[in-house]
């Protein structure tokens, strides 16, 4: 899965961003493969709860294949702010 274009704010390291609202780990953050070195057939991915800063919030790495199954997906800004302040300094880590 690549990115179709470079939407402005991105990490370079994000190829797409899925949100499904009826799950705990209600976003997903697709990764990319190559920059990540990934198991052949998977991208690393970080998902992540509404507020993954709280004592009993959601954020944690796996390898899957991005699909419908993670939810719809959506732009990197739409996600809510603290999201992707949190995101940007687990890509730093």
């Amino acid at each position: 899965m690549r990115r179709k274009s470079k939407e402005k704010g991105m990490p370079k390291d994000i190829v797409a961003v899925f949100d499904a609202p009826r799950y705990a780990d209600r976003y997903t953050v697709v990764l990319d493969p190559y920059i990540w070195n990934a198991t052949p057939g998977y991208h690393p991915m970080l998902g992540l709860s509404e507020d993954p800063d709280w004592p009993l919030g959601i954020s944690q790495f796996s390898d899957g294949v991005p699909g419908r199954h993670l939810g719809r997906r959506i732009s990197f800004r739409a996600l809510p702010p603290r999201v992707q302040e949190h995101v940007i300094r687990r890509l730093k880590d």
